[in-house]
């Protein structure tokens, strides 16, 4: 595989890290793939998108967008962690099942560490990681055999300047796109542009951490509505979650969970 930097690596990682153990060949379970015509294919992906989908719709968006203190990035959830420290500049936040969300950070951890072991710190990008991230979810979709990931991730890499932050979203079923200054993972194509709208809005220049966290946080309440629903637990309040990639790089740590009111 080539990456948008020219280099070429193979996966390291084992790709059961995502999908736990599966069998050798689809021939092992019964399906052949040519009980499908051309016509039947398509509707069977598409009707696998819409189930994902339907599933995504349940959790809670993540945003993040670029401050001079650093990268700030916020979500709402009831229980389990959804913003995470990938590496020395990178971090990740996730939307959807929460074991899906846990497979790919366990993936791009390994990854990222591996490739700073191979290679060298400064050779783990966010480029690096997500195309390697993406490769196996692409292959998890397209697989009738088991599930599909239900989960769509945000990664972030922090610059020397706000200019040269980078971000990136990974859908899923292994698309992804790249951008700067901002980004928001959330399966609710409607409020998409409106929100990233709102995000390329900011003035960062003189915020501060705190300022950030509230921008982003007016932004977020403003374009979603209560999400995380559960059935077996209706009434588990949502918690704000923020965190930072500090631009400081005196210190060793730059991720850092904010302590955030509700």
């Amino acid at each position: 595989m080539e990456q948008a930097d020219g280099a070429h690596y193979t996966t390291s990682w084992d790709t059961t890290l995502f999908f736990g153990s599966r069998p050798q060949s689809l021939r092992q379970t019964g399906y052949n793939e040519r009980m499908f015509t051309p016509y039947q294919w398509q509707e069977a992906m598409s009707n696998r998108a819409e189930y994902v989908e339907s599933r995504l719709t349940l959790g809670a968006p993540v945003v993040a967008a670029s401050f001079e203190p650093g990268i700030v990035m916020l979500t709402y959830r009831r229980q389990a962690r959804k913003l995470f420290e990938l590496y020395d500049r990178l971090a990740f936040g996730g939307v959807g099942q929460q074991s899906d969300i846990e497979s790919i950070r366990l993936a791009a951890l390994d990854f990222a560490h591996r490739e700073g072991f191979a290679r060298s710190e400064n050779d783990v990008t966010l480029h690096r990681v997500i195309h390697a991230i993406s490769a196996p979810m692409k292959a998890a979709f397209a697989d009738f055999s088991s599930p599909p990931v239900i989960a769509m991730a945000l990664f972030a890499e922090l610059g020397s300047t706000m200019e040269e932050d980078k971000y990136g979203i990974v859908e899923y079923d292994g698309d992804f796109v790249t951008t700067g200054h901002c980004a928001c993972a959330t399966p609710h194509r409607g409020e998409k542009e409106g929100v990233a709208a709102k995000l390329h809005a900011i003035k960062p220049k003189g915020l501060d951490i705190d300022k950030a966290v509230e921008t982003l946080k007016e932004i977020w309440v403003s374009s979603f509505q209560v999400f995380e629903k559960s059935d077996g637990d209706k009434e588990a309040p949502l918690r704000l979650e923020a965190a930072i990639l500090e631009r400081d790089f005196r210190k060793e740590a730059r991720f850092r969970v904010l302590d955030v009111e509700p």
